[in-house]
């Protein structure tokens, strides 16, 4: 999809589960921030978020847990940190449990990632694992973004607000603000970041894209301790 919202996305995958794997526990109470996606210029030219887990201009989620963050990715070339801001409206996601093969993402057939990209549908798959933990039905959120591509270049951001019902307890509270940018290259039907500008790091995550030219779809898989594998779909329109 639009973005090589590796940076960001894994994020969303990350923070909804870690919501979503304790039945009883009270609502996190880490930091939290909203809003429209920001430049990230403004950021130290690094993925960054507001609250929780940071990493000097890195990437981190506010209210919960994220994971174990990759070593920072090499300096990227001045170049890759000039690339234009955009802006996106409020998605809402759907939230699913990942149980094949009846409830998965579809498989990614990669393509070729260039233009710019605005998020405008989004799909939550938690682990398998916490089936029966989350009551989907009363569970909502809205998710923010966008993602520019130049060459080798890339530029995103990505906000999300998102309330997990579990079956037992309150509502768990997530919020996500996080940008990036630098370079990236594709193999297949992945997309990989290469660079970062100063200060980003990116997750430890897996992830795959398809794009057809108008359109495209992004595929976050993040492996959750104790739980198994989380996903989240971003489809994207492209701007012609």
């Amino acid at each position: 999809m639009i973005t090589r919202i590796e940076a960001v996305v894994a994020l969303a995958a990350l923070t909804l589960v870690a919501a979503c794997s304790s039945e009883a526990e009270a609502p996190n109470k880490g930091g939290q921030s909203s809003g429209k996606p920001s430049d990230p210029a403004t950021t130290s030219g690094g993925a960054s978020t507001s609250g929780g887990a940071s990493t000097s201009g890195g990437t981190s989620t506010s209210g919960g847990p994220i994971g174990e963050v990759d070593d920072p990715l090499p300096t990227a070339p001045d170049t890759a940190c000039k690339l234009p801001a955009m802006t996106a409206t409020d998605v809402a996601p759907t939230f699913a449990y990942f149980d094949p093969p009846a409830s998965q993402p579809a498989a990614s057939k990669g393509g070729k990632v260039d233009g710019k990209y605005t998020i405008d549908k989004a799909a939550v798959f938690l682990p398998t694992s916490t089936k029966g933990l989350v009551k989907l039905g009363e569970t909502s959120g809205k998710v923010n973004g966008w993602a520019t591509f130049q060459g080798d270049n890339y530029r995103l951001a990505l906000t999300a607000d998102l309330s997990i019902k579990p079956i037992i307890g309150a509502v768990q509270q997530q919020k996500i603000d996080a940008q990036g940018q630098g370079t990236f290259k594709t193999e297949g039907s992945a997309l990989k970041l290469l660079t970062a500008c100063p200060g980003a790091t990116a997750p430890n995550a897996e992830v795959t894209f398809s794009e057809n030219g108008a359109r495209g779809t992004l595929v976050v898989k993040q492996a959750i301790e104790g739980r198994g594998d989380a996903y989240i779909v971003l489809d994207a329109v492209r701007a012609q």
